[in-house]
């Protein structure tokens, strides 16, 4: 990865600690994510039509790509929220976040995208995700609980992480396709051009659900009556803060790089609840910060 990813990945977490904060102030649901993309479509609209010449000459590709991706994380939407709602969050987070590490390079390996991975990259993926395991653990005894994890709860969690490492892919190679198609265009304009088509590509899926659903009706009008401004923020954080990875993506060899380091976000969520909101000091918090930064830094270095 390139010195200029690192740094839009690596400000792409403090954005992400600062949205998870704000989503599990409030019960994630399908109607949660359907408001916060909705925010997110309106801010983005200016780039729609400023970029929207970008599209002249991109192949039928982009759009098949852009239909699984909106389809993809409307599933992932839906699995984090029921992940969040059924498992305790600091078992479900470093979970969800973790798990894709692994699920990528199969991905990329599998369809022989992007370059091959080196050993040394790949340990640091596995020290990245063995600090996320070990991070949230009372005590290091606690680590039998992720062995005895088999219910609805968990199986939210593997959607989650399984649609976040394929929606990571497909989005990897849609970027690629854009910029080949306006390769004076920088990084920026494809990836803000991109993120505005992806959340309407996820409102087209996301909406009838939420509209066949009793529940997430219920859902949504409760939201809009009584805190309508946390979806509104978050959509709007998530966004910029998924707009500085699409761009990263363009300066890594392999998106699983990107995945990897994203993971950054983990240990800032942890310092900041152990700074701001006085959270126990525990050993495997620190020990599971130590392996996540030092994977951290071999992915880099990669």
């Amino acid at each position: 990865m390139t010195l200029f990813a690192l740094l839009l990945v690596g400000t792409s977490a403090f954005t992400h600690a600062t949205w998870n904060l704000l989503c599990k102030s409030r019960t994630p649901s399908g109607a949660f994510f359907l408001v916060s993309t909705t925010a997110s479509v309106t801010a983005l609209l200016p780039f729609l039509l400023g970029f929207g010449y970008l599209l002249g000459t991109v192949p039928a590709r982009f759009w098949l790509l852009l239909a699984l991706t909106g389809a993809v994380q409307a599933v992932y939407y839906n699995m984090l929220g029921n992940a969040y709602r059924l498992t305790e969050i600091s078992v479900a987070y470093p979970l969800a976040r973790s798990i894709p590490i692994l699920f990528t390079p199969m991905i990329t390996g599998l369809f022989g995208l992007g370059a091959p991975l080196s050993f040394s990259a790949l340990g640091g993926m596995a020290l990245v995700f063995i600090g996320c395991l070990v991070l949230p653990q009372p005590n290091f005894r606690a680590l039998a609980r992720f062995g005895g994890l088999r219910g609805a709860g968990f199986l939210f969690i593997l959607g989650a992480a399984f649609s976040t490492a394929v929606y990571s892919v497909i989005d990897s190679e849609a970027m690629g396709i854009l910029r080949t198609a306006a390769p004076d265009a920088g990084s920026f304009r494809p990836a803000l051009l991109y993120i505005a088509l992806e959340n309407i590509a996820i409102e087209i899926f996301l909406l009838p659900y939420i509209l066949y659903n009793r529940t997430e009706r219920a859902n949504l009008k409760q939201l809009l009556r009584t805190a309508p401004a946390y979806p509104l923020l978050s959509g709007l954080i998530c966004s910029a803060g998924y707009t500085l990875v699409l761009a990263a993506m363009t300066q890594a060899s392999n998106v699983s790089y990107v995945v990897a380091f994203r993971q950054l976000s983990i240990p800032i969520g942890a310092l900041l609840g152990i700074w701001l909101l006085h959270e126990k000091k525990t050993t495997p918090k620190w020990v599971g910060l130590t392996l996540l930064l030092t994977g951290l830094v071999i992915v880099a270095l990669h």
